[in-house]
């Protein structure tokens, strides 16, 4: 199958799936698709607002925060080559309980909720791509906060560099220490102690 005019990144992640998208609904995302040019620092989804639109990463990095005993606390990290979504209030259309914010720039594109279900009901193969997407969304959720219960510091460091690429580069340690859920000053003696050992 030949690459359609979709952005590539978007175009890997979509026919990454067992069963690869058919014709009909990769001409409905390249017609419907649209770009965001999103700044470093910028709020993409903001807590309490219903989260109307999926976004595909192209390029960049973005966290999610939420308010944690009155304090933001970063609970996830997204980059180039996957969504970008506050997931519950995107399939429920309620009102999202986190915020999305641009840490670099970033290359999106997006759709609506109402083409996303449109699509859902006229793709088979999309709504069993999307359906496989949510199902690792979910399973990487799972392991993270088994990770965040029962690992070291250490470990969850480790496992979040083998999931971000260049994290320690990209992102700022304050919010590299809050996902981790340690002191940044913890984070800095652990990142001491390996370049030490190096």
């Amino acid at each position: 199958m030949n690459q359609p005019l979709l952005p590539a990144t978007l175009w890997q992640l979509l026919n990454s799936r067992p069963q690869p998208l058919c014709n009909n609904a990769t001409e409905y995302l390249a017609q419907h698709l649209m770009h965001k040019a999103l700044p470093a620092k910028t709020i993409l989804q903001k807590t309490g607002q219903v989260a109307t639109h999926i976004y595909f990463i192209e390029t960049g990095l973005l966290h999610a925060t939420q308010l944690i005993n009155g304090k933001a606390q970063t609970i996830w990290f997204m980059q180039q080559g996957q969504v970008a979504i506050a997931i519950e209030s995107f399939f429920t259309q309620q009102p999202a309980y986190h915020t999305i914010e641009a840490i670099e720039p970033c290359e999106l594109y997006y759709i609506t909720h109402a083409q996303y279900e449109a699509l859902c009901t006229a793709s088979p193969s999309f709504c069993n791509t999307a359906r496989k997407l949510t199902e690792a969304y979910y399973c990487l959720a799972e392991h993270r906060n088994r990770l965040m219960r029962t690992g070291t510091p250490e470990q969850r460091l480790k496992a979040l560099e083998a999931e971000i690429d260049d994290i320690s580069l990209r992102s700022p340690l304050k919010h590299i220490a809050s996902y981790l859920s340690i002191a940044q000053a913890t984070l800095s003696r652990v990142r001491g102690k390996r370049a030490a050992i190096i």
